[in-house]
């Protein structure tokens, strides 16, 4: 049973899975005090090796056209596994929406209103997003991507401009100097922060208004848009900082407070902020949603408004327990997540595609009417 029906078109989701990745620059404090000046080897690293991970999503909808991550959870281990599985996604869908919901409340506090008590800060965010999940659903959602994807890359351009006069090329130097298992410790924390991430799209790949478009070329084109721009900010802040990067806890916020085109234009880095908060938000509300789906999937709701309030109150609370603090969101986030995020994000679509591929080759070889072995499908599409 879908729980949402409603269609997006493919360029739709394109940049909604380009907003998704933008909004994650933040987090560039995860992995820049690892690999310091390299970091920027990191990400391209990390961008190749998503790459088969990708392919594995797109695959695992692929050979079963038509559903959602939940229905090829019951369709391949069972009424019982399966939805045993989905609650698996469904719970680190709700930490993922409480973690971001966290980073939206403290960089707000620490940048912008440092007065404003952190719990009106979160209240307004979720119920702002409660409301555009509760009335408009998937097209309301999806609808702005356009417009926050061109307007983050334009504002990343023009920022990378403007510090174009406090860089040194000397930062980048020396390169390839460090262990390799600092580069795969980075390219692994980007990797599973935010890449892999991209797992949340799976239960609405199948809402696309056209089936007959290709799924990988929006996807794959807005994790292109989405990595060429963390690529970018990665370059620029190590342009610009180098090796101090690691003193701050978001090093992007720092570039742009050295950018000054007038004495009166002297805080550019208002911009970042603006776009951050805005990318977040879509980022915030595109994970409800996505907690509020799956969490009436699991409980068998015909309509997921109802579970609309009751989520958003978990979320709410769930993210006041996670981290005494932003020094110990960092610390989880280059120690311990990194580690437990493969498991939903790598391990569990990887065991669900390989499953399916199994019993799809079983009753394919099993004997039909006439005696005669029944020849496998060709119409899955190969890679």
């Amino acid at each position: 049973m879908k729980i949402e029906k409603g269609k997006i078109s493919g360029l739709h989701l394109m940049f909604s899975v380009s907003c998704f990745l933008q909004a994650s620059t933040l987090l560039t404090s995860f992995f820049v005090s690892i690999s310091k000046r390299d970091s920027w080897i990191a990400v391209l690293i990390a961008c190749v090796a998503f790459l088969p991970v990708l392919w594995v999503y797109l695959r695992l909808m692929e050979s079963h056209p038509g559903k959602n991550l939940f229905e090829i959870n019951d369709a391949v281990f069972g009424r019982i596994a399966g939805r045993i599985i989905s609650a698996i996604y469904t719970s680190f869908f709700l930490t993922l929406t409480s973690l971001n919901l966290r980073d939206m409340g403290d960089f707000v506090k620490q940048t912008i209103m440092s007065r404003t008590p952190y719990v009106v800060l979160i209240g307004i965010c979720m119920v702002m997003s409660a409301w555009d999940v509760h009335s408009g659903g998937l097209r309301q959602i999806t609808k702005f991507g356009f417009a926050f994807t061109v307007t983050s890359l334009f504002i990343v351009i023009f920022t990378t401009v403007q510090t174009a006069g406090q860089m040194d090329l000397n930062n980048f130097l020396p390169m390839f100097d460090m262990p390799l298992e600092t580069y795969a410790h980075s390219a692994n924390i980007i990797l599973t922060i935010p890449f892999a991430e991209l797992i949340v799209f799976l239960p609405i790949f199948c809402n696309m208004e056209n089936p007959k478009q290709k799924l990988r070329k929006y996807v794959f084109g807005g994790f292109a848009i989405g990595g060429a721009t963390l690529l970018l900010v990665t370059l620029r802040d190590t342009a610009v900082l180098g090796n101090t990067m690691d003193f701050f806890a978001m090093p992007a916020f720092e570039t742009l407070r050295m950018v000054s085109l007038t004495q009166t234009l002297s805080r550019m880095e208002i911009l970042f902020a603006f776009i951050l908060i805005t990318l977040l938000f879509f980022k915030i509300t595109w994970l409800y949603y996505i907690t509020v789906i799956s969490t009436a999937q699991v409980l068998n709701f015909r309509d997921y408004r109802q579970l609309v309030l009751p989520v958003g109150m978990i979320v709410t609370v769930y993210s006041f327990i996670l981290y005494p603090n932003v020094l110990a969101h960092i610390a989880s986030g280059r120690e311990i997540a990194p580690l437990l995020w493969l498991v939903c994000e790598v391990f569990l679509p990887a065991v669900t595609l390989l499953v399916g591929k199994i019993k799809k080759a079983i009753r394919s070889a099993r004997p039909s009417g006439g005696g005669t072995v029944a020849p496998a499908s060709n119409n899955d599409p190969s890679f």
